[in-house]
């Protein structure tokens, strides 16, 4: 018996209009009271040494807790400071991210009004990933993947 087989066409992906590419910095927020991820949560996200402070780039958390882009302020675009840090000798970031708990959770319910990350990083190190695990009386963090 004789098979003839055709080489398979790929088929087309299907395109996207809603995503956009992953920012150089992004976050993960879980709620550990509900243990489910967070969504809704406003967070900023400001530069704070060699350039800044920057104006503050601001997204919300999607239905999975995460945030892989920025909405860009008035000023440099986040590609644009990661560009110029040939100006720069070692090129080191200090950044902050803000989360408003205090709206998340609601004021009378929670110690935290707002948690306030700072991190230092090296673009030259690729992607930065911070989660946050979020309690109303605590909050955990690291870097992640």
């Amino acid at each position: 018996m004789e098979i003839h087989t055709q080489p398979l066409e790929p088929s087309p992906l299907p395109a996207s209009t809603t995503s956009k590419p992953k920012d150089p910095i992004t976050c993960h927020v879980l709620d550990l009271v509900s243990g489910v991820p967070a969504p809704g949560l406003s967070v900023s996200l400001t530069l704070l040494k060699p350039f800044g402070p920057s104006a503050a780039f601001k997204a919300q958390t999607n239905a999975d807790g995460r945030i892989s882009s920025w909405e860009a302020p008035d000023g440099p675009s986040m590609a644009e400071i990661f560009e110029n840090l040939h100006e720069h000798p070692n090129g080191a970031m200090v950044w902050s991210l803000k989360f408003d708990t205090g709206k998340y959770y609601g004021v009378d319910n929670t110690f935290f009004p707002e948690v306030e990350v700072k991190f230092f990083i090296l673009p030259a190190k690729g992607h930065y990933h911070v989660p946050l695990l979020l309690g109303p009386w605590s909050y955990t963090t690291y870097r992640g993947s």
